[in-house]
């Protein structure tokens, strides 16, 4: 969990009202109280109180760096995203 937290890439959903509902102060407690709900392939989700959010970490290759990415997601939108990543597997996808 304490690697998830220090992820670096933050994206969201709906940016203007996360942005007003969310500061870092408030975000890391509410990530750490959050319960796992499953993983598909590299990709973490996660259930807040108030959110839901996905860890994501992919290790380098010959060709391409490392990537780690921290998404927060409307709770609303948990089992939408979770949907999304598990068709990705078997289909091709825009990323």
């Amino acid at each position: 969990m304490q690697n998830i937290v220090k992820l670096i890439n933050v994206t969201f959903d709906r940016a203007e009202t996360l942005h007003c509902n969310v500061s870092t102060s408030r975000l890391i407690p509410q990530f750490k109280n959050s319960r796992y709900v499953t993983k598909v392939a590299h990709e973490q989700f996660y259930r807040g109180q108030k959110f839901a959010y996905s860890a994501s970490d992919f290790e380098a290759t010959a060709d391409a760096p490392s990537i780690s990415g921290f998404q927060i997601i409307p709770l609303n939108n948990l089992q939408q995203n979770i949907d999304s990543a598990k068709y990705c597997q078997t289909n091709q996808c825009d990323v």
